[in-house]
Protein backbone atom coordinates (compact mmCIF):
# COMPACT_ATOMS: atom_id res chain seq x y z
CA UNK A 1 0.00 0.00 0.00
CA UNK A 2 2.85 2.28 0.69
CA UNK A 3 4.44 1.61 -2.26
CA UNK A 4 1.26 2.09 -4.37
CA UNK A 5 0.96 5.73 -2.51
CA UNK A 6 4.06 6.76 -3.44
CA UNK A 7 4.18 5.81 -7.00
CA UNK A 8 0.69 8.07 -7.63
CA UNK A 9 2.76 10.47 -5.55
CA UNK A 10 5.76 10.19 -8.04
CA UNK A 11 2.82 10.07 -10.90
CA UNK A 12 1.00 12.99 -9.93
CA UNK A 13 4.35 15.13 -9.24
CA UNK A 14 6.30 14.25 -12.38
CA UNK A 15 6.02 17.58 -14.07
CA UNK A 16 7.16 19.38 -11.28
CA UNK A 17 10.32 17.19 -10.82
CA UNK A 18 11.28 17.60 -14.87
CA UNK A 19 10.87 21.06 -14.17
CA UNK A 20 13.90 21.16 -11.18
CA UNK A 21 15.64 18.83 -13.61
CA UNK A 22 15.40 21.85 -16.79
CA UNK A 23 16.24 24.41 -14.48
CA UNK A 24 19.53 22.35 -13.21
CA UNK A 25 20.70 22.16 -16.43
CA UNK A 26 20.29 25.62 -17.49
CA UNK A 27 22.06 26.59 -13.85
CA UNK A 28 24.78 24.12 -14.62
CA UNK A 29 25.43 25.37 -18.16
CA UNK A 30 25.12 29.09 -16.56
CA UNK A 31 28.00 27.88 -14.20
CA UNK A 32 30.26 26.84 -17.18
CA UNK A 33 30.01 30.10 -18.92
CA UNK A 34 30.59 32.03 -15.82
CA UNK A 35 34.02 29.71 -15.62
CA UNK A 36 35.03 31.27 -18.99
CA UNK A 37 34.52 35.06 -17.67
CA UNK A 38 31.29 35.64 -18.95
CA UNK A 39 29.42 37.78 -16.30
CA UNK A 40 26.72 36.12 -15.05
CA UNK A 41 23.97 38.09 -15.92
CA UNK A 42 25.33 37.69 -19.73
CA UNK A 43 25.96 33.96 -18.62
CA UNK A 44 22.10 32.89 -17.54
CA UNK A 45 21.44 34.84 -21.37
CA UNK A 46 23.95 33.13 -23.14
CA UNK A 47 22.60 29.16 -21.28
CA UNK A 48 19.43 30.29 -21.74
CA UNK A 49 19.56 30.66 -25.52
CA UNK A 50 21.56 27.56 -25.61
CA UNK A 51 19.27 25.40 -23.97
CA UNK A 52 16.08 26.94 -26.26
CA UNK A 53 12.75 26.97 -24.58
CA UNK A 54 12.09 25.50 -21.41
CA UNK A 55 8.54 24.54 -22.26
CA UNK A 56 8.97 23.18 -25.43
CA UNK A 57 11.73 20.62 -23.49
CA UNK A 58 9.34 20.22 -20.91
CA UNK A 59 6.88 19.29 -23.48
CA UNK A 60 9.42 16.69 -25.18
CA UNK A 61 9.92 15.20 -21.84
CA UNK A 62 6.73 14.87 -21.43
CA UNK A 63 5.68 12.91 -25.00
CA UNK A 64 8.51 10.25 -23.91
CA UNK A 65 6.73 9.42 -20.67
CA UNK A 66 2.80 9.80 -21.86
CA UNK A 67 1.00 9.85 -24.77
CA UNK A 68 0.79 13.27 -26.27
CA UNK A 69 -2.96 12.50 -26.13
CA UNK A 70 -3.70 11.11 -22.91
CA UNK A 71 -1.39 14.31 -22.19
CA UNK A 72 -3.94 16.49 -23.81
CA UNK A 73 -6.82 14.44 -22.38
CA UNK A 74 -5.55 15.44 -18.51
CA UNK A 75 -4.97 18.99 -19.39
CA UNK A 76 -8.88 18.98 -20.96
CA UNK A 77 -10.39 17.35 -17.90
CA UNK A 78 -8.33 19.41 -15.21
CA UNK A 79 -9.54 22.53 -17.50
CA UNK A 80 -13.16 21.17 -17.18
CA UNK A 81 -13.02 20.33 -13.62
CA UNK A 82 -12.58 24.28 -13.42
CA UNK A 83 -14.95 25.33 -15.40
CA UNK A 84 -17.52 23.24 -13.40
CA UNK A 85 -16.39 24.74 -10.17
CA UNK A 86 -17.20 28.13 -11.48
CA UNK A 87 -20.36 27.67 -12.35
CA UNK A 88 -21.73 25.00 -9.53
CA UNK A 89 -25.63 25.99 -9.79
CA UNK A 90 -25.35 24.93 -13.89
CA UNK A 91 -22.96 21.85 -12.87
CA UNK A 92 -25.64 20.48 -10.39
CA UNK A 93 -28.75 21.69 -12.82
CA UNK A 94 -27.17 19.63 -15.60
CA UNK A 95 -26.01 16.51 -13.53
CA UNK A 96 -29.31 16.17 -11.56
CA UNK A 97 -31.53 16.54 -14.67
CA UNK A 98 -28.92 13.36 -16.22
CA UNK A 99 -29.02 11.70 -12.87
CA UNK A 100 -32.73 11.20 -13.33
CA UNK A 101 -32.52 9.68 -16.64
CA UNK A 102 -29.41 7.66 -16.46
CA UNK A 103 -31.06 6.05 -12.96
CA UNK A 104 -34.82 5.64 -14.53
CA UNK A 105 -33.18 3.74 -17.39
CA UNK A 106 -30.54 2.06 -15.36
CA UNK A 107 -33.09 0.56 -13.04
CA UNK A 108 -35.82 -0.19 -15.63
CA UNK A 109 -32.79 -1.74 -17.44
CA UNK A 110 -32.10 -3.91 -14.67
CA UNK A 111 -35.56 -5.48 -14.45
CA UNK A 112 -35.55 -6.14 -18.34
CA UNK A 113 -32.64 -7.44 -19.05
CA UNK A 114 -33.66 -10.67 -16.87
CA UNK A 115 -36.43 -10.65 -19.46
CA UNK A 116 -35.15 -10.04 -22.43
CA UNK A 117 -31.28 -9.89 -23.00
CA UNK A 118 -29.68 -12.64 -19.89
CA UNK A 119 -29.57 -16.01 -20.96
CA UNK A 120 -31.57 -18.53 -19.42
CA UNK A 121 -29.73 -20.60 -16.88
CA UNK A 122 -29.96 -23.68 -18.86
CA UNK A 123 -26.66 -25.11 -21.12
CA UNK A 124 -27.87 -24.38 -24.43
CA UNK A 125 -31.33 -22.59 -23.74
CA UNK A 126 -32.06 -21.59 -27.56
CA UNK A 127 -32.50 -25.19 -28.20
CA UNK A 128 -35.66 -25.55 -25.24
CA UNK A 129 -39.34 -25.03 -26.06
CA UNK A 130 -42.49 -25.55 -24.19
CA UNK A 131 -44.93 -27.33 -26.27
CA UNK A 132 -48.94 -28.51 -25.83
CA UNK A 133 -52.49 -27.83 -26.77
CA UNK A 134 -53.68 -24.04 -26.59
CA UNK A 135 -57.35 -24.04 -25.63
CA UNK A 136 -59.64 -21.92 -24.00
CA UNK A 137 -59.09 -23.81 -20.51
CA UNK A 138 -55.70 -22.81 -19.83
CA UNK A 139 -53.57 -19.66 -21.35
CA UNK A 140 -50.40 -21.73 -21.26
CA UNK A 141 -50.16 -24.58 -23.38
CA UNK A 142 -51.06 -27.59 -21.52
CA UNK A 143 -50.46 -31.63 -22.65
CA UNK A 144 -53.33 -34.49 -22.39
CA UNK A 145 -51.75 -37.98 -20.69
CA UNK A 146 -52.66 -39.97 -23.45
CA UNK A 147 -51.39 -37.66 -26.43
CA UNK A 148 -48.31 -36.85 -24.52
CA UNK A 149 -47.44 -40.70 -24.58
CA UNK A 150 -48.07 -41.26 -28.03
CA UNK A 151 -45.65 -37.97 -28.55
CA UNK A 152 -43.44 -39.21 -26.90
CA UNK A 153 -42.90 -42.59 -28.70
CA UNK A 154 -43.39 -40.79 -32.29
CA UNK A 155 -42.07 -37.45 -32.51
CA UNK A 156 -38.85 -36.45 -34.45
CA UNK A 157 -38.30 -33.23 -33.80
CA UNK A 158 -36.68 -33.18 -30.56
CA UNK A 159 -33.92 -35.15 -28.71
CA UNK A 160 -35.55 -35.07 -25.75
CA UNK A 161 -38.83 -34.49 -24.56
CA UNK A 162 -40.09 -34.46 -20.80
CA UNK A 163 -43.30 -33.84 -18.52
CA UNK A 164 -44.34 -32.23 -15.37
CA UNK A 165 -47.78 -32.12 -13.25
CA UNK A 166 -49.05 -28.55 -12.69
CA UNK A 167 -48.03 -26.98 -9.54
CA UNK A 168 -49.06 -28.51 -6.33
CA UNK A 169 -47.84 -27.87 -2.36
CA UNK A 170 -47.27 -30.14 0.24
CA UNK A 171 -46.56 -30.45 4.32
CA UNK A 172 -42.63 -30.61 4.99
CA UNK A 173 -42.94 -32.50 8.15
CA UNK A 174 -39.58 -31.65 9.40
CA UNK A 175 -39.40 -29.40 12.54
CA UNK A 176 -40.86 -26.53 12.60
CA UNK A 177 -43.17 -28.24 9.97
CA UNK A 178 -43.26 -26.18 6.21
CA UNK A 179 -45.98 -25.55 3.79
CA UNK A 180 -43.28 -25.64 0.11
CA UNK A 181 -44.59 -26.16 -3.51
CA UNK A 182 -44.19 -29.63 -4.44
CA UNK A 183 -43.51 -30.51 -8.34
CA UNK A 184 -43.70 -33.95 -10.19
CA UNK A 185 -41.95 -34.11 -12.94
CA UNK A 186 -40.61 -36.88 -15.02
CA UNK A 187 -37.12 -39.15 -14.58
CA UNK A 188 -35.57 -37.06 -17.41
CA UNK A 189 -36.81 -33.89 -16.48
CA UNK A 190 -33.85 -32.00 -15.27
CA UNK A 191 -31.22 -33.87 -17.88
CA UNK A 192 -33.71 -32.67 -21.10
CA UNK A 193 -33.29 -28.91 -19.26
CA UNK A 194 -29.36 -29.58 -18.56
CA UNK A 195 -29.57 -29.39 -15.24
CA UNK A 196 -26.85 -31.15 -12.74
CA UNK A 197 -27.99 -31.50 -9.13
CA UNK A 198 -25.50 -29.35 -7.01
CA UNK A 199 -25.00 -32.85 -4.71
CA UNK A 200 -26.60 -36.71 -4.82
CA UNK A 201 -27.46 -37.86 -8.06
CA UNK A 202 -30.71 -37.20 -10.71
CA UNK A 203 -34.04 -39.16 -10.88
CA UNK A 204 -33.54 -42.49 -12.44
CA UNK A 205 -35.90 -44.26 -14.44
CA UNK A 206 -36.29 -46.98 -11.70
CA UNK A 207 -37.65 -44.10 -9.48
CA UNK A 208 -39.93 -42.65 -12.14
CA UNK A 209 -42.07 -46.44 -12.09
CA UNK A 210 -45.59 -45.90 -10.27
CA UNK A 211 -45.82 -47.73 -6.80
CA UNK A 212 -41.68 -46.68 -6.51
CA UNK A 213 -40.19 -45.74 -3.25
CA UNK A 214 -40.84 -41.91 -3.00
CA UNK A 215 -37.52 -39.94 -3.86
CA UNK A 216 -37.35 -36.34 -4.10
CA UNK A 217 -34.82 -33.36 -4.96
CA UNK A 218 -34.68 -30.37 -2.67
CA UNK A 219 -34.08 -26.88 -3.73
CA UNK A 220 -30.83 -24.85 -2.75
CA UNK A 221 -32.42 -23.01 0.03
CA UNK A 222 -34.31 -25.67 1.60
CA UNK A 223 -31.09 -27.59 1.45
CA UNK A 224 -28.97 -24.65 3.17
CA UNK A 225 -32.09 -23.25 5.92
CA UNK A 226 -33.05 -26.88 6.98
CA UNK A 227 -30.11 -28.64 6.46
CA UNK A 228 -27.26 -26.46 6.51
CA UNK A 229 -25.86 -27.21 2.81
CA UNK A 230 -24.35 -30.43 4.21
CA UNK A 231 -23.61 -33.15 1.69
CA UNK A 232 -24.43 -35.78 3.91
CA UNK A 233 -27.95 -35.04 3.57
CA UNK A 234 -28.35 -37.45 1.10
CA UNK A 235 -30.00 -40.08 1.59
CA UNK A 236 -32.08 -39.05 4.99
CA UNK A 237 -35.57 -39.32 4.80
CA UNK A 238 -37.87 -36.72 5.35
CA UNK A 239 -41.78 -36.20 5.89
CA UNK A 240 -43.67 -35.01 2.96
CA UNK A 241 -47.69 -35.21 3.78
CA UNK A 242 -47.29 -37.88 6.06
CA UNK A 243 -45.62 -40.32 4.25
CA UNK A 244 -41.90 -40.83 3.96
CA UNK A 245 -39.87 -39.72 1.06
CA UNK A 246 -36.10 -40.11 0.48
CA UNK A 247 -34.10 -37.49 -0.39
CA UNK A 248 -31.82 -38.74 -3.46
CA UNK A 249 -29.79 -34.73 -4.28
CA UNK A 250 -30.35 -31.23 -3.84
CA UNK A 251 -30.67 -28.53 -6.58
CA UNK A 252 -28.22 -25.95 -7.70
CA UNK A 253 -28.76 -22.16 -6.32
CA UNK A 254 -29.32 -20.70 -10.00
CA UNK A 255 -31.82 -23.75 -10.46
CA UNK A 256 -35.53 -22.40 -11.94
CA UNK A 257 -38.47 -24.07 -13.30
CA UNK A 258 -38.75 -23.42 -16.86
CA UNK A 259 -42.28 -22.36 -16.16
CA UNK A 260 -40.77 -19.50 -13.54
CA UNK A 261 -43.45 -21.80 -10.96
CA UNK A 262 -41.72 -21.83 -7.37
CA UNK A 263 -40.28 -25.73 -6.45
CA UNK A 264 -39.01 -26.78 -3.33
CA UNK A 265 -39.10 -30.34 -3.77
CA UNK A 266 -39.08 -32.48 -6.89
CA UNK A 267 -40.83 -35.43 -6.80
CA UNK A 268 -40.75 -38.42 -9.35
CA UNK A 269 -43.90 -38.15 -11.43
CA UNK A 270 -44.64 -41.59 -11.91
CA UNK A 271 -46.97 -41.35 -14.24
CA UNK A 272 -49.33 -44.73 -14.83
CA UNK A 273 -49.96 -45.38 -18.06
CA UNK A 274 -53.30 -47.40 -17.54
CA UNK A 275 -55.06 -43.98 -15.67
CA UNK A 276 -53.93 -41.95 -18.75
CA UNK A 277 -55.27 -43.71 -21.58
CA UNK A 278 -58.24 -44.51 -19.76
CA UNK A 279 -61.48 -42.93 -21.80
CA UNK A 280 -61.94 -40.32 -19.37
CA UNK A 281 -59.05 -39.56 -18.23
CA UNK A 282 -57.89 -36.24 -16.74
CA UNK A 283 -54.29 -36.15 -16.40
CA UNK A 284 -52.66 -32.75 -17.52
CA UNK A 285 -49.41 -32.14 -17.80
CA UNK A 286 -47.12 -29.45 -19.10
CA UNK A 287 -44.40 -30.86 -21.57
CA UNK A 288 -41.23 -29.05 -22.81
CA UNK A 289 -38.79 -30.33 -25.84
CA UNK A 290 -35.02 -29.87 -26.22
CA UNK A 291 -34.95 -29.47 -30.22
CA UNK A 292 -32.21 -30.94 -32.34
CA UNK A 293 -29.65 -29.01 -33.75
CA UNK A 294 -30.68 -26.50 -36.76
CA UNK A 295 -33.93 -27.06 -35.73
CA UNK A 296 -36.36 -24.19 -35.00
CA UNK A 297 -39.73 -24.00 -32.93
CA UNK A 298 -41.83 -23.37 -36.53
CA UNK A 299 -40.19 -26.58 -37.74
CA UNK A 300 -40.52 -28.55 -34.77
CA UNK A 301 -44.47 -27.45 -35.19
CA UNK A 302 -45.00 -28.43 -38.46
CA UNK A 303 -43.09 -32.23 -37.99
CA UNK A 304 -45.83 -32.58 -34.90
CA UNK A 305 -48.84 -31.33 -36.90
CA UNK A 306 -49.32 -34.98 -38.03
CA UNK A 307 -49.28 -36.51 -34.28
CA UNK A 308 -51.09 -33.34 -32.98
CA UNK A 309 -54.12 -33.89 -35.27
CA UNK A 310 -53.90 -37.15 -34.56
CA UNK A 311 -53.99 -36.62 -30.89
CA UNK A 312 -57.40 -33.66 -31.95
CA UNK A 313 -59.16 -36.80 -33.57
CA UNK A 314 -58.52 -39.67 -30.73
CA UNK A 315 -58.75 -37.87 -27.30
CA UNK A 316 -60.56 -34.28 -27.96
CA UNK A 317 -64.25 -34.24 -27.67
CA UNK A 318 -65.85 -33.43 -31.32
CA UNK A 319 -67.36 -30.16 -30.12
CA UNK A 320 -64.04 -28.61 -28.76
CA UNK A 321 -61.88 -29.51 -31.80
CA UNK A 322 -61.91 -26.62 -33.62
CA UNK A 323 -61.28 -24.72 -30.77
CA UNK A 324 -57.51 -26.01 -29.74
CA UNK A 325 -54.83 -25.69 -31.17
CA UNK A 326 -50.49 -26.41 -31.42
CA UNK A 327 -48.26 -24.57 -29.53
CA UNK A 328 -44.16 -24.83 -30.03
CA UNK A 329 -42.70 -21.69 -28.95
CA UNK A 330 -39.02 -20.92 -27.06
CA UNK A 331 -38.72 -21.36 -23.45
CA UNK A 332 -37.87 -17.55 -23.27
CA UNK A 333 -41.07 -16.82 -24.92
CA UNK A 334 -43.53 -19.17 -23.16
CA UNK A 335 -41.80 -17.31 -19.50
CA UNK A 336 -42.29 -13.43 -21.11
CA UNK A 337 -45.15 -13.77 -23.41
CA UNK A 338 -47.76 -12.06 -21.07
CA UNK A 339 -44.90 -8.88 -20.18
CA UNK A 340 -43.05 -8.86 -23.57
CA UNK A 341 -44.73 -6.05 -25.15
CA UNK A 342 -45.19 -4.43 -22.10
CA UNK A 343 -41.18 -4.52 -21.12
CA UNK A 344 -40.25 -3.05 -24.44
CA UNK A 345 -43.23 -0.46 -23.92
CA UNK A 346 -41.27 0.39 -20.69
CA UNK A 347 -37.99 0.36 -21.77
CA UNK A 348 -38.63 2.63 -24.60
CA UNK A 349 -40.09 4.83 -22.73
CA UNK A 350 -37.21 5.40 -19.75
CA UNK A 351 -35.00 5.61 -22.98
CA UNK A 352 -37.08 8.57 -23.85
CA UNK A 353 -36.57 10.01 -20.51
CA UNK A 354 -32.75 9.88 -21.23
CA UNK A 355 -32.94 11.42 -24.65
CA UNK A 356 -35.02 14.46 -22.83
CA UNK A 357 -33.04 14.48 -19.87
CA UNK A 358 -29.86 15.30 -22.79
CA UNK A 359 -31.69 17.67 -24.79
CA UNK A 360 -32.51 19.79 -21.53
CA UNK A 361 -28.47 19.17 -20.58
CA UNK A 362 -27.98 20.38 -24.76
CA UNK A 363 -29.85 23.16 -24.40
CA UNK A 364 -28.21 24.56 -21.19
CA UNK A 365 -24.69 23.36 -22.93
CA UNK A 366 -25.25 25.69 -26.00
CA UNK A 367 -26.63 28.79 -23.54
CA UNK A 368 -23.18 28.22 -22.11
CA UNK A 369 -21.15 28.17 -24.76
CA UNK A 370 -22.62 31.40 -25.94
CA UNK A 371 -21.99 33.58 -22.95
CA UNK A 372 -18.24 31.90 -23.15
CA UNK A 373 -17.73 33.05 -26.76
CA UNK A 374 -14.62 35.50 -25.59
CA UNK A 375 -12.81 33.05 -24.15
CA UNK A 376 -13.30 30.49 -27.00
CA UNK A 377 -12.18 33.63 -29.21
CA UNK A 378 -8.90 34.25 -26.95
CA UNK A 379 -8.00 30.47 -27.25
CA UNK A 380 -8.28 30.39 -30.61
CA UNK A 381 -6.38 33.45 -31.17
CA UNK A 382 -3.81 31.75 -28.55
CA UNK A 383 -3.31 28.98 -31.18
CA UNK A 384 -5.94 26.34 -30.44
CA UNK A 385 -7.80 24.51 -33.40
CA UNK A 386 -11.69 23.65 -34.06
CA UNK A 387 -10.70 20.62 -32.75
CA UNK A 388 -9.18 21.13 -29.86
CA UNK A 389 -12.02 23.15 -28.57
CA UNK A 390 -14.68 21.02 -29.55
CA UNK A 391 -12.90 18.39 -27.29
CA UNK A 392 -12.54 20.94 -24.37
CA UNK A 393 -16.15 21.36 -24.75
CA UNK A 394 -16.61 17.63 -24.90
CA UNK A 395 -14.05 16.77 -22.13
CA UNK A 396 -16.46 18.91 -19.90
CA UNK A 397 -19.99 17.20 -21.18
CA UNK A 398 -18.17 14.06 -20.51
CA UNK A 399 -17.41 15.00 -16.88
CA UNK A 400 -21.05 16.13 -16.56
CA UNK A 401 -22.21 12.83 -17.55
CA UNK A 402 -19.99 10.46 -15.56
CA UNK A 403 -21.61 12.18 -12.16
CA UNK A 404 -24.53 12.27 -13.36
CA UNK A 405 -24.64 8.50 -14.53
CA UNK A 406 -22.65 7.89 -10.60
CA UNK A 407 -25.86 9.96 -8.99
CA UNK A 408 -28.05 8.06 -11.63
CA UNK A 409 -26.68 4.41 -9.94
CA UNK A 410 -28.00 5.58 -6.92
CA UNK A 411 -31.16 6.78 -7.90
CA UNK A 412 -31.48 3.69 -9.41
CA UNK A 413 -30.24 1.54 -6.67
CA UNK A 414 -33.21 3.23 -4.04
CA UNK A 415 -35.94 3.04 -7.53
CA UNK A 416 -35.08 -0.33 -7.88
CA UNK A 417 -35.80 -1.16 -4.02
CA UNK A 418 -38.64 0.85 -4.21
CA UNK A 419 -39.85 -1.02 -7.58
CA UNK A 420 -39.29 -4.35 -6.15
CA UNK A 421 -41.54 -3.65 -3.14
CA UNK A 422 -44.37 -2.13 -4.37
CA UNK A 423 -45.04 -3.84 -8.01
CA UNK A 424 -46.96 -6.65 -8.29
CA UNK A 425 -45.15 -10.22 -7.93
CA UNK A 426 -46.59 -11.63 -11.32
CA UNK A 427 -43.77 -9.71 -12.97
CA UNK A 428 -41.08 -12.77 -13.81
CA UNK A 429 -37.58 -12.31 -12.29
CA UNK A 430 -38.55 -9.53 -10.52
CA UNK A 431 -37.37 -10.35 -6.99
CA UNK A 432 -33.91 -11.12 -9.26
CA UNK A 433 -33.61 -7.60 -10.17
CA UNK A 434 -30.12 -5.87 -8.63
CA UNK A 435 -27.26 -3.78 -9.49
CA UNK A 436 -25.21 -6.17 -10.88
CA UNK A 437 -22.11 -5.82 -13.30
CA UNK A 438 -23.93 -5.78 -16.27
CA UNK A 439 -26.31 -3.26 -15.16
CA UNK A 440 -23.46 -0.86 -14.13
CA UNK A 441 -21.74 -1.43 -17.83
CA UNK A 442 -25.24 -0.12 -19.10
CA UNK A 443 -25.05 2.56 -16.67
CA UNK A 444 -21.56 3.17 -18.11
CA UNK A 445 -22.89 3.14 -21.84
CA UNK A 446 -25.75 5.17 -21.40
CA UNK A 447 -23.39 7.92 -19.52
CA UNK A 448 -21.07 8.29 -22.74
CA UNK A 449 -24.25 8.15 -24.94
CA UNK A 450 -25.23 11.27 -22.87
CA UNK A 451 -21.71 12.47 -23.01
CA UNK A 452 -22.16 12.56 -26.77
CA UNK A 453 -25.56 13.90 -26.97
CA UNK A 454 -25.00 16.49 -24.93
CA UNK A 455 -21.28 17.56 -25.76
CA UNK A 456 -20.90 17.17 -29.74
CA UNK A 457 -23.64 19.84 -31.29
CA UNK A 458 -22.67 22.12 -28.45
CA UNK A 459 -19.38 21.86 -28.95
CA UNK A 460 -19.55 22.14 -33.17
CA UNK A 461 -22.49 23.99 -33.37
CA UNK A 462 -21.14 26.99 -32.02
CA UNK A 463 -17.64 26.99 -33.25
CA UNK A 464 -18.35 28.68 -36.55
CA UNK A 465 -15.64 30.97 -37.84
CA UNK A 466 -17.09 34.56 -36.76
CA UNK A 467 -17.65 33.57 -32.90
CA UNK A 468 -14.26 32.50 -33.19
CA UNK A 469 -13.14 35.74 -34.61
CA UNK A 470 -15.42 37.59 -31.67
CA UNK A 471 -17.32 39.04 -34.91
CA UNK A 472 -20.60 38.86 -32.34
CA UNK A 473 -20.71 39.56 -28.64
CA UNK A 474 -22.68 36.87 -26.62
CA UNK A 475 -26.00 36.06 -27.43
CA UNK A 476 -25.94 37.10 -30.89
CA UNK A 477 -26.45 35.10 -34.10
CA UNK A 478 -28.53 32.42 -35.39
CA UNK A 479 -28.54 28.79 -34.23
CA UNK A 480 -29.95 26.11 -35.73
CA UNK A 481 -29.28 23.80 -32.94
CA UNK A 482 -31.31 25.15 -30.44
CA UNK A 483 -35.21 25.63 -32.29
CA UNK A 484 -34.55 21.26 -32.89
CA UNK A 485 -33.50 20.32 -29.37
CA UNK A 486 -36.62 22.36 -28.56
CA UNK A 487 -39.11 20.74 -30.81
CA UNK A 488 -37.51 17.62 -29.93
CA UNK A 489 -38.23 17.86 -26.23
CA UNK A 490 -41.76 19.15 -27.07
CA UNK A 491 -41.95 15.90 -29.25
CA UNK A 492 -40.76 13.29 -26.23
CA UNK A 493 -42.71 14.94 -23.73
CA UNK A 494 -45.86 14.90 -25.57
CA UNK A 495 -44.95 11.50 -26.17
CA UNK A 496 -44.14 10.26 -22.26
CA UNK A 497 -47.23 12.65 -21.13
CA UNK A 498 -50.03 10.99 -23.50
CA UNK A 499 -48.85 7.75 -22.56
CA UNK A 500 -48.12 8.35 -18.90
CA UNK A 501 -52.07 10.14 -18.67
CA UNK A 502 -53.60 6.74 -20.87
CA UNK A 503 -52.02 4.69 -18.10
CA UNK A 504 -53.42 6.85 -15.41
CA UNK A 505 -57.13 6.75 -16.63
CA UNK A 506 -56.28 2.33 -17.51
CA UNK A 507 -55.81 2.03 -13.61
CA UNK A 508 -58.73 4.37 -13.08
CA UNK A 509 -60.61 3.13 -14.70
CA UNK A 510 -59.44 -0.96 -13.78
CA UNK A 511 -60.43 0.52 -9.91
CA UNK A 512 -63.44 2.19 -10.29
CA UNK A 513 -65.03 -1.13 -12.34
CA UNK A 514 -68.09 -2.69 -11.25
CA UNK A 515 -67.71 -5.93 -10.35
CA UNK A 516 -71.21 -6.85 -10.09
CA UNK A 517 -71.36 -7.76 -6.23
CA UNK A 518 -70.59 -5.34 -2.92
CA UNK A 519 -66.77 -6.40 -2.40
CA UNK A 520 -66.91 -4.65 1.44
CA UNK A 521 -66.61 -7.10 3.95
CA UNK A 522 -65.96 -10.26 1.34
CA UNK A 523 -62.81 -12.28 1.84
CA UNK A 524 -61.43 -15.44 0.31
CA UNK A 525 -59.67 -18.45 1.89
CA UNK A 526 -57.48 -21.08 0.39
CA UNK A 527 -57.52 -24.40 2.04
CA UNK A 528 -55.26 -27.26 0.68
CA UNK A 529 -55.96 -30.67 2.09
CA UNK A 530 -53.44 -33.49 3.37
CA UNK A 531 -53.39 -35.96 0.81
CA UNK A 532 -53.12 -39.02 3.01
CA UNK A 533 -56.02 -37.69 5.45
CA UNK A 534 -58.28 -36.10 2.99
CA UNK A 535 -57.67 -38.78 -0.11
CA UNK A 536 -61.66 -38.95 -1.59
CA UNK A 537 -63.99 -36.41 -2.47
CA UNK A 538 -65.98 -37.08 0.73
CA UNK A 539 -63.77 -36.57 2.99
CA UNK A 540 -63.02 -33.29 1.67
CA UNK A 541 -66.63 -32.24 1.18
CA UNK A 542 -66.96 -32.94 4.62
CA UNK A 543 -64.30 -30.82 5.35
CA UNK A 544 -65.19 -27.64 4.13
CA UNK A 545 -68.96 -28.28 5.08
CA UNK A 546 -67.71 -28.47 8.67
CA UNK A 547 -65.64 -24.85 8.10
CA UNK A 548 -68.88 -23.31 6.58
CA UNK A 549 -70.90 -24.47 9.57
CA UNK A 550 -68.49 -23.78 12.76
CA UNK A 551 -66.37 -20.90 11.18
CA UNK A 552 -67.98 -17.50 12.56
CA UNK A 553 -66.51 -15.44 9.68
CA UNK A 554 -68.04 -17.52 7.47
CA UNK A 555 -71.61 -17.55 9.48
CA UNK A 556 -71.19 -13.51 9.53
CA UNK A 557 -70.63 -13.61 5.69
CA UNK A 558 -73.72 -15.60 4.97
CA UNK A 559 -75.63 -13.14 6.39
CA UNK A 560 -74.56 -9.66 4.60
CA UNK A 561 -76.91 -7.95 3.06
Amino acid sequence: MKHAIEWLRRLFHRDSAWQEEIESHLAMRADWHRQQGIEPDAARTRAARDFGSPLRALEAVRAVHWAPWLDALAQDARHGLRVIRRSPAFSLAAVATLAVGIGASTAVFSVVDLLLFRSLPYPRADRLVSLGFSGPIDTSEFNVGNAYLDWRVHQHASTAMTSMYPGGQCDLGEAPPLRVPCIQVEANFLATLGIIPAAGRDFHPEDDRPGAPKVALLSYPVWQSRFGGDPGAVGKTISLDDAPVRIIGFLPRTFEMPQLGEADVLLAEQLDEGVARAPRSTVFLRTFARLKDGATAETARQQMLPLFTDSVRRYVPPQLQREVGLVVRSLRDRQIHDVKLASWLLFGAVLALVALACANVANLMLARAAARRKELAMRAALGAGRGRLARQMFTESLLLSLAGGAAGCVFAWGLLRAVVAMAPQALPRLSQARMDGRVLLFAIAVSLAAALATGLLPAWERLSAAALAGWHSAGSGRSWARPVLVAAQVAISLVLLTGASLLVRSLWKLESESLGFQPRRVVTATFTLNRQRYNSVEKQDAFYSEVSRSSPVFLESADLP
